[in-house]
């Protein structure tokens, strides 16, 4: 799981997201070794581990990519997100649009863990539900995120932590099991890969909302919001959003 931007009312931003990837397990290394690939393609001279590839500052032109041209590291934006097409993934997200919610919502955050914690759990519903039919033993689901300080970790591991064993109103937990465990994004290629993703849904849907835009902007996040889509969860009706994308309000 990975953020973007903020939840608090008064950042100057509206849009907050939170996003999760879902793999089986015997995917882990074969996500390393494809963003390993990416990262060697623009720095064949590093070690992969020391390329740790966050989109804001890709975007922002900061660290590591402070020399790239922009062009070259739009590109290699798209790159890391087309990962996404070579390993057996589900996305889900969550896009808090905090203007529409100001005086009738107090914890925006709250409100994003909840929506994003129920499609969790529906993804692992339907998972099991056709590995059980057909004789298989269930899979459950361990939710890793990337640290950001203590105090905010404890926070959010309380959170999902009454998720875990009460559920939601909505949702009862049957296959998310443990406590968030919190890691270093050096060195995990699933976070780097999902805040890439959140990134890019913040931005795309930005834009989308905004009355007046810069099209050729718009048309390179909508490039890549096409990249992630075919991943992100349908619904029964074979729609994503409501399913693997919710938009609230």
């Amino acid at each position: 799981m990975d953020e973007s931007g903020k939840p608090n009312y008064n950042d100057a931003e509206s849009e907050y997201v939170l996003a999760a990837i879902t793999i089986h397990e015997s995917e882990y290394k074969h996500v390393e070794d494809e963003l390993s690939k990416v990262k060697l393609l623009y720095y064949p001279e590093k070690d992969p581990t020391d390329v740790e590839i966050h989109a804001t500052d890709i975007i922002s032109r900061k660290g590591i990519f402070k020399e790239m041209d922009v062009s070259k590291r739009l590109q290699l934006l798209k790159d890391v997100l087309n990962t996404l097409g070579k390993i057996d993934c589900t996305v889900n997200c969550v896009l808090i649009r905090k203007d529409l919610l100001k005086g009738r919502v107090a914890d925006v955050d709250n409100v994003a863990y909840k929506f994003l914690f129920e499609r969790l759990c529906l993804t692992h519903q339907k998972l099991n539900k056709k590995l059980t039919k057909g004789g298989a033993d269930p899979q459950f689901g361990i939710l890793f995120m990337d640290s950001i300080q203590p105090k905010f970790d404890e926070k959010i591991k309380t959170r999902v932590r009454n998720m875990i064993s009460e559920g939601t109103e909505h949702i009862v937990n049957d296959y998310i099991i443990e406590d968030v465990v919190f890691v270093d994004s050096r060195y995990r290629a699933m976070s780097q890969i999902v805040d890439c993703i959140a990134y890019i849904i913040r931005r795309y849907h930005r834009l989308s909302f905004s009355g007046s835009v810069n099209e050729s902007e718009l048309s390179f996040y909508k490039e890549c919001f096409d990249i992630i889509r075919p991943r992100i969860r349908k619904g029964p009706n074979g729609r994503m959003k409501g399913a693997g994308l919710k938009i609230y309000p």
